[in-house]
């Protein structure tokens, strides 16, 4: 799915089909022996940064990543557009499992491009934000958190377009390798945020405390 060129948005998705345009001529001319994955928002223990721990304060990382980070600090999710899109999330053992098999069965994988997600895991990120809320509620035994709205070229800057809904056919993985997931989002999603919990909560609430207990001084600094 791309859009306008004035979109600066969709360079994203055209360098993707570049390199599997490339790789599948490379596959046709010089007989390289290819197979290729496309994730489908594969989720997980130990996926993505929180930015001003493990990344940079002004890093974006993906909407999952965000959501903890917001949720640990005590701020409101993002929902960039009022949160409307959809997206499918594969939990990371059932992604792996795919390509595992790729790799033993070459006769079947070879030559072929697949989709790894889970389609029975589509979801409204304005869904997403609430199940995550209640589940970060129960499992911490705080109060729920709450959601802002904010537009997509407020939070991303002028050139933002997103694609309403990314569903992957999984006919072809099916057909060849006999793979389907296994996980369903609330359970995938339970196990990724305790991780993330476990390894962030800590970290994260000393950083607050610390900015905190400096702020007074910085501010009469600035006087």
């Amino acid at each position: 799915i791309m859009g306008a060129v004035s979109a600066q948005r969709w360079c994203y998705a055209c360098a993707k089909q570049l390199v599997e345009r490339l790789i599948y001529a490379h596959g046709t001319q010089n007989g390289l022996k290819f197979t290729i994955v496309r994730p489908y928002n594969w989720i997980g223990p130990r996926m993505d940064y929180i930015p001003g721990v493990d990344g940079k304060d002004d890093g974006q990382p993906r909407v999952l990543a965000s959501f903890m980070t917001a949720l640990m600090k005590g701020d409101p999710l993002v929902l960039v557009n009022g949160g409307e899109v959809f997206r499918t999330f594969c939990y990371v053992e059932d992604a792996c499992e795919a390509v595992v098999r790729m790799i033993e069965f070459p006769e079947k994988s070879v030559g072929h491009t697949f989709n790894v997600g889970n389609p029975d895991n589509n979801i409204k990120i304005a869904d997403l934000a609430e199940l995550m809320i209640d589940m970060y509620s129960r499992i911490t035994g705080k109060p729920k958190g709450t959601t802002v709205k904010i537009s997509g070229e407020e939070y991303y800057g002028k050139g933002y377009e997103d694609s309403d809904l990314r569903i992957p056919s999984m006919k072809l993985i099916k057909k060849q390798l006999d793979w389907e997931p296994k996980t369903t989002l609330k359970d995938a999603m339970e196990s990724t945020m305790k991780v993330f919990i476990e390894k962030y909560a800590d970290k994260l609430a000393n950083k607050k405390r610390a900015a905190d207990e400096a702020a007074p001084a910085i501010r009469a600094a600035k006087k």
